[in-house]
């Protein structure tokens, strides 16, 4: 691989987006709607794996915890299997940074998104059979019970 497809690989494993996380404003129950949250994710990851320091952030003002927590982007609301990177580049409008997101507790859209409590099996069994053309013969060979 050349130096420039090197450095475009590197890029988009390495590559991390500023997320900053608001409540909506619906749905703050103190006197004061709270500070935003922000963060620094990675391209290639999803955003359910990081929700819980948002969840942490808003607790005390927030509503009671009684629906799961969801994201929208300017009224979208966003996937969780879709990675961090793809939901960015297609919501997003060029040269908009941070990555603005709406925090929601209640009003969970489940016409529109798969429940996180049913997603994860199907999220988990997803990125097993991704990483199965990544083995090779030869690790394939060596697992236990494989003849060649």
């Amino acid at each position: 691989m050349d130096a420039i497809g090197e450095k475009l690989e590197h890029e988009m494993w390495a590559g991390r987006i500023p997320v900053m996380y608001n409540l909506d404003k619906h749905e703050v129950t103190s006197m004061e709607a709270p500070l935003a949250f922000c963060q620094l994710l990675p391209r290639m990851s999803y955003l359910p794996l990081w929700t819980k320091d948002v969840r942490e952030h808003f607790r005390s003002s927030a509503p009671a915890l009684e629906d799961e927590l969801w994201l929208d982007y300017k009224a979208t609301p966003l996937k969780w299997d879709l990675p961090t990177g793809v939901l960015f580049d297609l919501l997003h409008e060029e040269g908009q940074l941070p990555f603005v997101l709406t925090v929601h507790f209640l009003g969970f859209p489940s016409k529109v998104l798969l429940r996180y409590l049913f997603f994860r099996p199907h999220f988990v069994h997803y990125n097993k059979i991704c990483g199965i053309p990544q083995m090779t013969f030869k690790f394939i060979a060596f697992l236990p019970g494989v003849r060649t």
